[in-house]
């Protein structure tokens, strides 16, 4: 079940990544001023995913936990989780920008985007790991 479950919270992940991917895309097909336009269009989705959710409707917008069941629901820490991801997202929004401006005024754009694709990668496994704690066990 554990398994299961880390299943769901990775394709919760998805949006992200995709959104990932697609920045990466803007930075690396256009001119030198876009990799910051391409930055500040994700930070916004970041703040609008972080604002934009509520308990009310995690069930619909969440992957993972609108496929469970309402008894599963119920054994899920939905509150803290929510709490989780929005610092998370807000915090990931301001990071994942002070990094990418710090390695593109060292580095070149390349390497800032490859720094900047990685960052956002790994801090979004670190949120599908760290959800994994807000399932309540049934005793």
């Amino acid at each position: 079940m554990n398994r299961l479950f880390l299943l769901t919270k990775v394709r919760s992940s998805k949006v992200s990544f995709r959104i990932c991917y697609i920045c990466t895309l803007l930075i690396y097909f256009m001119d030198s001023n876009s990799p910051f336009i391409a930055v500040l269009i994700s930070d916004i989705i970041f703040i609008v995913f972080a604002l934009g959710i509520n308990k009310e409707n995690a069930k619909y917008i969440l992957s993972g936990y609108n496929t469970m069941s309402k008894n599963e629901r119920e054994n899920f820490d939905i509150v803290n989780y929510l709490i989780l991801f929005k610092k998370y997202f807000l915090i990931l929004a301001a990071s994942s920008t002070i990094v990418f401006t710090i390695l593109i005024n060292l580095l070149n754009a390349k390497i800032a985007l490859i720094a900047y694709s990685s960052y956002l990668i790994i801090m979004l496994l670190w949120l599908v790991f760290k959800g994994n704690k807000f399932k309540i066990k049934q005793l």
